[in-house]
């Protein structure tokens, strides 16, 4: 029965990276849309529904690093929706990056379901969630650098992130 279980569940885990790859070429669509009119609400909602979906799943699944990047972005998305913000093309460009790096980390977890993110991909996500912070006018994020400041600095920018990094140099 053991065997069974596992093999059912590692079929829900196929299912939730297939899926997530369809939401993401669903957000992309829509992102694109509102390149060609920023005032669709129907292709920023179907953004916001593949961010807040991706979300929800990763998190059931423990894929943390994915849902807390993928909240950040809906946390965006939500301002937009709230029009706190304003959908810009500087914003299509962000949230097509932040779209971009959740495909990357949605297959790099399909492809190594117990690894961490390396260090190069939290750098990746530490500036995307910065400029997500800047447009939402919050503070900026630490720049790690050298020294114990510079690993406060890092902590911080790791925690700010939502995202564990492998720090083993693997």
């Amino acid at each position: 029965m053991r065997g069974a279980k596992g093999r059912n569940f590692e079929e829900v885990i196929n299912t939730f990276f297939a899926e997530s790859r369809e939401r993401l070429d669903d957000m992309e669509a829509s992102l694109l849309e509102l390149e060609k009119n920023s005032s669709d609400e129907e292709s920023l909602n179907s953004v916001f529904r593949a961010a807040h979906t991706i979300k929800g799943s990763a998190g059931m699944f423990g894929f943390d690093d994915i849902g807390n990047f993928a909240h950040a972005v809906e946390n965006l998305l939500g301002d937009i929706r709230s029009k706190k913000l304003k959908y810009d093309s500087g914003i299509g460009a962000l949230l097509l990056e932040c779209h971009d790096f959740l495909l990357k980390i949605v297959n790099f977890f399909d492809e190594n379901r117990q690894a961490k993110i390396d260090k190069q991909m939290l750098e990746e996500a530490v500036l995307l969630r910065d400029k997500m912070g800047r447009y939402q006018k919050r503070k900026e994020h630490p720049v790690a650098g050298g020294g114990a400041a510079g690993k406060e600095a890092e902590e911080e920018a790791h925690r700010l992130a939502g995202i564990t990094v492998d720090n083993t140099g693997a």
